[in-house]
């Protein structure tokens, strides 16, 4: 099987957070699958920075990450816009995009479980820990968002 599992994680201010996400992507259980983290950050004082991001690197690669992206954002860009170009990013061979927020410790089996049911033709996974939706269906629903956004009529304010 060649599917893949996106994790996406959007930050913006995180330096004391981030660590809180990554520390609960490192103690995932069950991995036995390829999964890739797409990291959007917006630069400012408060950013985490790529260096102190792939510090971790070595343990997530261990746990079956096969790629790791650190996308800096000059400028302040709000979320759904940081979802849209992490659905942009993701491996052609992904099969679902976890959402993971800074600030969440997720369950040490929430990969697992998420990858298991998406095996299954499911379209999104709502958990405690966040939501998981099929890449396609993502991909989709943010062009089609953009698409419209495009086309009405704006005033510069």
């Amino acid at each position: 099987m060649n599917d893949i599992l996106t994790v996406g994680l959007p930050l913006y201010n995180s330096k004391f957070q981030y660590k809180t996400a990554i520390n609960s992507l490192i103690k995932q259980k069950g991995i036995d699958f390829k999964w890739e983290l797409v990291i959007i950050e917006e630069s400012n004082n408060n950013a985490v920075g790529r260096l102190a991001l792939f510090r971790y690197s070595k343990k997530l690669y261990e746990l079956g990450c096969n790629k790791i992206f650190h996308v800096p954002i000059k400028k302040k860009m709000p979320e759904s816009m940081k979802w849209h170009k992490i659905a942009k990013l993701a491996d052609k061979n992904s099969k679902c995009i976890v959402l993971q927020y800074d600030y969440i410790n997720s369950k040490d089996n929430r990969l697992k479980k998420t990858y298991d049911s998406f095996k299954n033709d499911i379209e999104c996974v709502e958990s405690k820990d966040g939501y998981a939706v099929r890449t396609d269906i993502l991909k989709d629903m943010f062009d089609c968002i953009f698409i419209k956004i495009d086309s009405l009529k704006k005033k510069k304010i």
